[in-house]
């Protein structure tokens, strides 16, 4: 992790500038965690407050939108994300510098969006946005690496992840087979997807060691 707190350390950011750096990678790979670890590192650094993480989870749908639409089923697919929203949230954080920015971030824990519950101050002159589709070239997602920086890829297999993510679904109390069919359909067919898109990463991610590397 030291070597990725470094390069981002490193990029001595002038007044008034903003860089955007996006972390994805298949469900269950550690982004949350890991740009919680690079804010957190950072700032306590800098003893300033200088990173802001933007979520591309607060722009999904809600249950109500996702039901009338007939996507609940595959909640955490693309088509299950306000896109646009998303989209022109990061082409205000780029143009608009000087002034606060308000974003909606996500419980998990209540699988709820919670609107305007983030603030991005002029001060935030490095954000970390991380998602799943940051790199998905089908329609309106095609846009977004252009708002961002650079964007990296944390490269992990099925094996590793397939635990954490039945783990995780285990946790809302619906029920293992729940559970076993929430990965199967949903998220194992995302990392796919998502892993098809590696090849259009600025940088590859990879654990080793339980230490965090830049390939």
């Amino acid at each position: 992790m030291q070597l990725v707190i470094d390069y981002l350390q490193n990029l001595n950011l002038g007044e008034n500038e903003r860089y955007i750096v996006g972390i994805t990678g298949p469900p269950g790979s550690g982004k949350s965690f890991i740009a919680e670890k690079i804010k957190t590192a950072l700032n306590d650094v800098a003893k300033t407050r200088y990173v802001e993480i933007l979520h591309m989870d607060g722009f999904h749908m809600s249950d109500q939108e996702l039901k009338k639409n007939n996507l609940f089923e595959i909640k955490g697919c693309p088509e299950t994300f306000k896109k646009n929203d998303f989209l022109n949230k990061l082409q205000e954080l780029n143009f608009v510098k000087d002034q606060i920015v308000m974003a909606p971030t996500f419980n998990r824990q209540k699988e709820k969006v919670q609107e305007d519950n983030l603030t991005i101050e002029p001060n935030h002159s490095l954000i970390i946005v991380e998602g799943n589709y940051l790199l998905l070239q089908d329609d309106v997602w095609s846009q977004v690496a252009h708002f961002i920086n650079e964007i990296w890829y944390i490269d992990v297999d099925l094996v590793t992840i397939i635990p954490r993510l039945l783990a995780r679904h285990e946790a809302k109390e619906l029920g293992s087979d729940w559970a076993q069919n929430k990965v199967d359909n949903t998220d194992i067919p995302n990392a796919k997807l998502i892993d098809s898109t590696k090849h259009l990463a600025n940088k590859i991610l990879l654990w080793e060691n339980s230490d965090l590397y830049i390939k």
